[in-house]
């Protein structure tokens, strides 16, 4: 079997894409902290996510539709029901 290289996506899994439904923004230590609300496949999360490279990572997976929607692609990892899920690094 041939081995290949790497990518983003096999450390992080893959993206799912969501919907913004609410956002909060703070700073931690002097870094700046958004608290996300999303709606992915009828479920609702809650995401973290910490710095601005983060952030600008979460940006460039980020759209918006006609009719106003935000949706962001996140890594399927942090997503979780329970828990909040934390996002500090770039994707």
């Amino acid at each position: 079997m041939a081995e290949k290289g790497l990518t983003r996506s096999d450390l992080h899994g893959d993206l799912v894409d969501t919907v913004l439904i609410g956002t909060q923004q703070t700073n931690r230590r002097d870094e700046t902290m958004l608290l996300l609300d999303l709606l992915a496949e009828d479920k609702q999360f809650k995401v973290g996510v910490i710095g601005e490279k983060a952030i600008d990572a979460l940006l460039a997976h980020g759209t918006k539709s006609e009719d106003g929607k935000v949706h962001l692609k996140v890594p399927r990892k942090i997503l979780n029901e329970e828990f909040i899920g934390w996002l500090n690094f770039e994707y």
